[in-house]
């Protein structure tokens, strides 16, 4: 079904969807449907009331959201929705450029591939921290949907996708 109408503020928040399709509608006028590989950004900034939907009456939508505290309060609200352009295995999502613009040092990238596909390595920078959260599939080294790996600063992120594929979100942020 979903979420209706809803009031949030001084949060940047990310909704990515995985299958199926979701309805947003807010207070600032704006409507639209996320699919799969498409994010959805809305910073709630000074206050804003907003509803999610499942867009189909027949087909189940699944769904991750992810909330991240502003660096300021008092934002004007915002909203962004853009198509995720993969590559090597990744997407960026937000906090870098050529991605969703928030307020935060936070950087998040999708992770996806298909059977057997190994990403490029991700260096986490000095005084930067990695989390993985495996969403669907199973990595090589054990991590199995609905696990989490956690990384150091100067760490390499490698990913290897196990015989079902693999999607994750991952999260570089400073220590």
């Amino acid at each position: 079904m979903g979420f209706g109408k809803h009031p949030h503020r001084d949060m940047e928040i990310l909704s990515y969807v995985l299958s199926g399709a979701l309805e947003h509608q807010d207070s600032t006028g704006t409507h639209g449907v996320i699919r799969p590989g498409e994010v959805q950004f809305m910073r709630a900034g000074r206050g804003v009331v907003h509803g999610e939907m499942n867009a189909s009456k027949t087909e189940s939508v699944h769904f991750l959201q992810v909330w991240i505290v502003p660096d300021h309060r008092g934002l004007e609200p915002l909203y962004d929705q853009r198509k995720l352009v993969f590559e090597q295995g990744w997407a960026k999502m937000a906090g870098e450029p050529g991605s969703i613009a928030i307020d935060s040092a936070t950087v998040v990238r999708a992770l996806q591939l298909a059977p057997g596909e190994t990403a490029a390595p991700y260096v986490l920078s000095p005084g930067r921290r990695g989390y993985l959260y495996l969403a669907e599939g199973a990595l090589e080294g054990g991590l199995a949907r609905g696990d989490a790996g956690i990384y150091d600063a100067g760490e390499r992120v490698e990913a290897r996708a196990g015989s079902e594929g693999a999607h994750a979100l991952f999260f570089d942020v400073p220590n």
